[in-house]
C-alpha cells in the first residue's frame, strides 16, 4: 500500500506573533512555483467575486457582500514562513474535514491556515459566519480552471 505523504505545520509563538512553517523534509518535495492554481468553490450566499492576483509564489481570491465583508482565500508554497500578529488575539488549533487547520481570530475576522502537502492555504472570513459556511469553504478547495 502507498502511504500518503503528510505535511504538519509547525509554530515558533513569540510575544507578539505567530510563525507558521512547515519541515525542511516537506520543503524539499513541494513545488518552487505555483504550479496548480486552487481556489474555493463553495462561498457562502451573498458574497460576490471581487478579483484575484496570481502569481509564481502565491495566489489571492476576494469576494465581497453588500456590507463591505471580505472572504480572501490565499494560496502559498510550502517553502514560505507566514507570520501573523498575535497580539490581541484567540489562536488555536482543529479539524475540518482532512486536515488540521490553525485559526487565528483578530477584531472581526478569523483566519484559518492548512495545507494539502504541496501547498498552504490560509482563508480569511467574517467572525460572525457560520462554522457550517467555513467548514464547507475549507472542504471546497479545488484546481482552478483560468
Amino acid at each position: 500500500a502507498v502511504r500518503e505523504p503528510i505535511v504538519e505545520f509547525f509554530t515558533n509563538i513569540y510575544e507578539k506573533f505567530v510563525e507558521i512553517f512547515f519541515e525542511e523534509d516537506d520543503i524539499e518535495n513541494a513545488p518552487n512555483s505555483i504550479e496548480t492554481v486552487y481556489t474555493l468553490d463553495f462561498v457562502p450566499e451573498g458574497y460576490m467575486f471581487e478579483s484575484c492576483l496570481i502569481n509564481t509564489h502565491n495566489t489571492e481570491f476576494l469576494w465581497i457582500d453588500e456590507n463591505h465583508g471580505r472572504i480572501v482565500f490565499s494560496q502559498y508554497l510550502l517553502n514560505s514562513k507566514t507570520l501573523v500578529d498575535y497580539e490581541d488575539t484567540e489562536y488555536a488549533i482543529c479539524k475540518i474535514g482532512d486536515y488540521d487547520v490553525i485559526y487565528i481570530i483578530k477584531y472581526d475576522y478569523i483566519t484559518y491556515f492548512w495545507n494539502n502537502n504541496e501547498y498552504a492555504f490560509s482563508l480569511t472570513i467574517p467572525l460572525n459566519q457560520e462554522f457550517d459556511d467555513i467548514s464547507a469553504c475549507i472542504e471546497s478547495v479545488k484546481y482552478f480552471n483560468h
